[in-house]
């Protein structure tokens, strides 16, 4: 027979479990829910999506831009945007034509060893030489028969050292940029063999013919790159966006960029106002293209 006691703490853990009230469990939901008392399953609640997302929603819409963009007649919302940043009328392109032509180096079995593209033009010639096709190496940029080094003629502080591998050159975008007396060429590129989202990242080279200096640049999903002038300065500017992504929580595209300067040395400096701030601009677009709202900025 069981000591009385054995009974009495039976009883009470039973009257305890048939009184205890089981909290409801809901269903349908983003942000899994873990009880590891039991099972490390997932439980799903239909709040997060149905309440607490369109909340988020309501909230982030209710902000009022402090800047709002709208097409007109005789502009569209997103060239007024970019007037407002910086003025694109300062920098004049002349297209020039190139021809492209690649060559090879090979072993004794016949296999190619190297690459070297050449990109002829008026006044002007570009190569890009693949020193070993098996091994993953930068590639080695040539204009005027001027080699361009890396990190030290080629300033890569922006879009670090992943251009310098991937790099192949776009000749349909090459120009002759006219800027504040100087001369520029603006050459243009993307990743080479790309596949899926690779494919969206565009490469901007901006080279000095004087200073025999360049800037590399690079955005995503945004092949349009805007240079020009500030209204206080002389040095050339230009404009890098942000990845040009939909965020998905939003329902929009992002619709932000930093504005940079081409130094007189041949650096990337940003543009900066009398406070220090440098300028840009932050905001989006819910895919209607007549209407830009941008929620901070900086212009000049």
């Amino acid at each position: 027979m069981l000591p009385i006691f054995i009974y009495i703490i039976l009883f009470a853990s039973c009257h305890s479990n048939n009184n205890h009230k089981k909290a409801p469990l809901t269903a349908d939901t983003v942000s899994p829910l873990y009880d590891t008392a039991i099972y490390t399953l997932l439980q799903y609640s239909s709040y997060p999506d149905s309440v607490l997302l369109k909340h988020q929603r309501d909230s982030f819409y209710a902000i009022k831009p402090a800047y709002l963009f709208t097409s007109t007649s005789n502009a569209s919302a997103f060239n007024k945007l970019i007037a407002a940043a910086i003025d694109t009328a300062a920098a004049i392109h002349s297209r020039i034509d190139f021809t492209m032509v690649e060559s090879y180096t090979y072993d004794k079995d016949s296999m190619p060893l190297s690459r070297t593209v050449t990109y002829s033009g008026k006044d002007y010639k570009i190569q890009v030489l693949t020193t070993d096709l098996e091994e993953y190496k930068q590639k080695l940029i040539f204009i005027n028969n001027r080699r361009l080094k890396w990190g030290a003629d080629i300033d890569t502080s922006l879009t670090g050292t992943d251009i310098s591998y991937t790099i192949e050159l776009s000749p349909a975008d090459f120009s002759l940029l006219e800027f504040n007396g100087k001369k520029f060429l603006y050459i243009q590129g993307g990743i080479e063999k790309c596949n899926g989202n690779g494919c969206g990242v565009s490469y901007h080279l901006i080279y000095d013919l004087q200073l025999h200096k360049a800037v590399a640049l690079q955005q995503y999903r945004t092949r349009e790159f805007y240079m020009g002038k500030l209204s206080s300065g002389k040095q050339l500017a230009f404009l890098v966006f942000a990845d040009h992504d939909f965020n998905y929580l939003y329902q929009h595209f992002t619709v932000s960029a930093k504005t940079y300067l081409f130094s007189n040395n041949g650096k990337i400096l940003a543009a900066k106002d009398s406070r220090n701030k440098q300028y840009y601009f932050d905001g989006y677009s819910t895919g209607d293209p007549d209407r830009i709202s941008i929620l901070s900025a900086n212009f000049p």
